[in-house]
């Protein structure tokens, strides 16, 4: 039986289960501005912005950069004042996608955030 489980030991299952379906995992400290891989400028940053963009640009390759940083820009930014309403904004970005206007043939396209298109679900989403 399991017994007590620890905040560590749950971490760790938490992080196999995510590295058996396919996801990878980095050490937080890694990733911070002083970390060997830096990606963030401080731990308050929780979405890797790089990152992100590359999957957009990834899953919309028609997308010039300047939508793809506005949808980078949309997804980033918290609408609502309290954490359930942002919560709850941000799954509506992720199932419906981000609704961008750029002047190729004057397109207003929604770029998917996921591998499934629009309202479609991945892990490659953000």
């Amino acid at each position: 039986m399991w017994g007590v489980i620890t905040e560590d030991r749950l971490e760790q299952l938490a992080i196999q289960w995510f590295q058996d379906t396919g996801w990878s995992c980095a050490n937080g400290a890694d990733l911070a501005s002083e970390g060997a891989t830096s990606e963030r400028a401080d731990f308050r940053a929780v979405v890797l912005k790089a990152r992100h963009a590359a999957a957009v640009q990834r899953l919309n390759p028609q997308l010039p950069p300047a939508a793809v940083e506005e949808v980078v820009h949309v997804v980033t930014t918290p609408t609502e004042t309290s954490l359930p309403r942002n919560n709850r904004a941000f799954h509506r970005l992720l199932m419906d996608g981000v609704k961008v206007e750029y002047s190729r043939e004057a397109a207003i396209l929604t770029p998917a955030l996921s591998q499934g298109g629009e309202g479609g679900r991945s892990r490659e989403g953000i």
